[in-house]
């Protein structure tokens, strides 16, 4: 990063967001797969596809902030050379 005039409690604020929208989108997906088995007396399956579907909800809304974050921080997006943010602007619908 080039830019060291940031704030530490930005990128508290980045960490707090990730883990939110990562813990919340499984829960729900947990969740709503529960309740799917049950309704539909099919113990494991709805379980473990709602897992996997969260865990993917989770991962493509992490993205989309660490994209979000890195733009609005450096708008010419001229530190795009690590592979991380290589990752987030090719893979990241936004």
């Amino acid at each position: 990063m080039k830019d060291r005039n940031r704030h530490p409690l930005q990128a508290m604020a980045l960490v707090s967001i990730i883990l939110s929208q990562l813990a919340g989108s499984v829960l729900i997906g947990l969740f709503s797969g529960r309740w799917a088995d049950q309704w539909l007396d099919t113990e494991p399956l709805f379980l473990i596809l709602g897992l996997l579907l969260g865990l993917a909800a989770g991962v493509f809304m992490m993205l989309r902030t660490v994209h979000h974050f890195f733009q609005e921080i450096n708008n010419s997006c001229r530190i795009c050379s690590t592979f991380f943010q290589d990752f987030v602007h090719t893979y990241c619908i936004c």
